[in-house]
C-alpha cells in the first residue's frame, strides 16, 4: 500500500514539473506573436485538467495544489485564478467553455500589457502616479480603520438638536411633504360614498371603518398622519404628477380624483411646501451623517497634529531648506 502511494505521488510530481517546464520553455522561445499563435493548442490540456478537476475537488487539491496554468513574461495565471471563476456543480463542458474564454482574454490583456511595458514613454511619471496611489490607498484604509477602533459612531439627541436649531436655513425642502391618509378603490367599489365620508374624517371610529374596509376592497391604502411622505412618493398612486397634486393642494387638503377604473382620495393633515424649513425629524438622518462626517475629520486632523508634535519631538524631521 504504501509502494502504491508513494508511485502515486511520485507521478504526480513528475505531471507538475512537466507542466512547469513546458510553459517555463514555452515563455523563453516565442515571442508576442508566437505565443499568441500557439497558446490554445499548448494550454488545451491544461483547460481539460481543470475543468476535469473542477467537478473533483479532492482529487484537484492533490494535483495541482496552485499550479502555474499560463505564463507571459513575468505575468503568471495561477489555477486558483481559475477555480474562482468556475461556478460550482457546473457541468465539465459549461466549465470548458468559461475557462477557455477566461484564459484567453487574460493571454490578450498579459500581451497587451507587457507590450505596453517596454514601448510606454512616460513609465517614470507612470511609476510615480503608481505609488502615489499606493501610499493614498494605505493611508485611507489605515485611517478608516483607526476610525472604527478608536472613534465612538453614536451622535447624541442633543448634538442633533443643537446642530439643527444653529443650522435651520441648511434644511430648506426641495420637494413638498405632506401628513395624511390615501386610498385607492375600483370605481365600482362598494360602499364608496361612504368612504368619501370617512377619509375626511381624523376619528378612530371612521379610521377603523376605513381600515376594515381596504382589507376587501382597497388597491392601495397608506394611513402616514404620523409621518411625512415625499408628494412625489404619494403622486405615483394618482393619475395626476406631483406638480398637479401640489397645486391641487394649494387650494384644498381633501383631493377626490377618479378615471374610468380607479377612484382615488387624499386627505391631507398637515403640509410643507417646497422651500420651507424642513421638519426636525425629517431632518435627523441627514444630520447624523454631517455630524459623524465632521467627527471624522476632526479625529483624523488632531491624529495627524498628534504625529507631527510626536516627530518633531524626536527629532524624526530632517529638514533641509
Amino acid at each position: 500500500m504504501k509502494d502504491e502511494r508513494r508511485k502515486s505521488q511520485s507521478t504526480r510530481n513528475r505531471k507538475q514539473k512537466a507542466a512547469r517546464k513546458a510553459l517555463s520553455a514555452f515563455s523563453v522561445l516565442f515571442s508576442f506573436q508566437q505565443r499568441a499563435a500557439l497558446i490554445p493548442v499548448f494550454i488545451l490540456s491544461f483547460i481539460i485538467l481543470l475543468t476535469e478537476s473542477a467537478c473533483n475537488k479532492q482529487h484537484s487539491n492533490n494535483l495541482f495544489e496552485d499550479v502555474t496554468i499560463v505564463k507571459i513574461g513575468n505575468n503568471t495565471l495561477k489555477r486558483s485564478e481559475l477555480d474562482s471563476i468556475i461556478p460550482p456543480n457546473s457541468n465539465p463542458k459549461d466549465s470548458l467553455i468559461s475557462t477557455e474564454s477566461y484564459i484567453k482574454k487574460w493571454i490578450k490583456s498579459a500581451l497587451m500589457y507587457d507590450l505596453a511595458k517596454i514601448n510606454i514613454n512616460n513609465k517614470k511619471e507612470i511609476d510615480q502616479l503608481v505609488e502615489n496611489y499606493r501610499q493614498s490607498l494605505i493611508t485611507h484604509q489605515y485611517q478608516e480603520q483607526l476610525i472604527q477602533e478608536k472613534m465612538s459612531g453614536e451622535i447624541s439627541e442633543q448634538e442633533i438638536q443643537t446642530y439643527y436649531a444653529e443650522n435651520k436655513d441648511k434644511f430648506r425642502l426641495e420637494t413638498t411633504l405632506i401628513k395624511g391618509l390615501f386610498i385607492k378603490v375600483p370605481i365600482d367599489a362598494p360602499q364608496i360614498n361612504k368612504i368619501k365620508e370617512w377619509y375626511k374624517s381624523t376619528s378612530i371610529n371612521d379610521l377603523e371603518n376605513i381600515e376594515k374596509y381596504s382589507i376587501q376592497n382597497a388597491v392601495n391604502y397608506d394611513y402616514f398622519y404620523d409621518r411625512w411622505v415625499s408628494i412625489n412618493e404619494i403622486s405615483l398612486f394618482f393619475p395626476v404628477d406631483g406638480k398637479d397634486l401640489e397645486m391641487r393642494l394649494r387650494q384644498q387638503k381633501q383631493i377626490e380624483i377618479a378615471d374610468e377604473i380607479y377612484a382615488y382620495f387624499l386627505n391631507v393633515k398637515e403640509v410643507l411646501f417646497a422651500g420651507d424649513y424642513a421638519p426636525y425629524e425629517h431632518s435627523i438622518p441627514h444630520i447624523k451623517v454631517m455630524l459623524m462626517n465632521q467627527k471624522k475629520i476632526d479625529f483624523l486632523r488632531n491624529m495627524e497634529e498628534d504625529l507631527y508634535r510626536i516627530a518633531e519631538k524626536k527629532g524624526l524631521i530632517e529638514r533641509y531648506y
